[in-house]
């Protein structure tokens, strides 16, 4: 019995989550432009130079207890995508690296993160819970906001 619930549990994928504190908090985040820096991967080479992609930035998402994923991460959409490991990647989601380190500097300012990729079959908005399976970690670097 405990088979099956396990995968009752890993059948969850990205839905929206229905908190007006959660959407609202997730709309100022948008339509913010920024700079990623890759420290991890060494000498990883993208469509926008070394060590570098241009996002555009959509909100926060937030990560399922049932996959012990942390509590947010903020939805990042690829300018130009490229690929890791043959799949295509045209979202990305990063997160406070270090404990004391808030979301608030991810998305306006300056911040360590680590980077991960969504799954090119898995769709994503400002808002939204995702589980387990629906990205993979991939770097380490940081984020600064392009100033407009």
């Amino acid at each position: 019995m405990p088979f099956i619930v396990n995968l009752a549990v890993m059948a969850v994928r990205a839905r929206p989550v229905n908190s007006g504190v959660r959407r609202s908090l997730c709309s100022r985040e948008a339509m913010k432009m920024h700079h990623i820096y890759i420290s991890d991967p060494m000498f990883w080479e993208g469509p926008d130079g070394p060590n570098k992609i241009l996002a555009e930035g959509l909100g926060l998402v937030y990560g399922s207890p049932h996959f012990q994923v942390p509590e947010s991460f903020y939805l990042l959409r690829v300018l130009r995508p490229f690929e890791v490991d043959g799949e295509k990647v045209n979202y990305l989601l990063v997160g406070t690296r270090y404990v004391g380190d808030k979301m608030e500097s991810v998305v306006n300012g300056y911040c360590i993160v680590g980077i991960s990729r969504v799954k090119p079959d898995i769709e994503l908005k400002a808002g939204d819970e995702f589980g387990g399976f629906d990205y993979e970690y991939w770097a380490i670097g940081s984020i600064r906001l392009i100033d407009s």
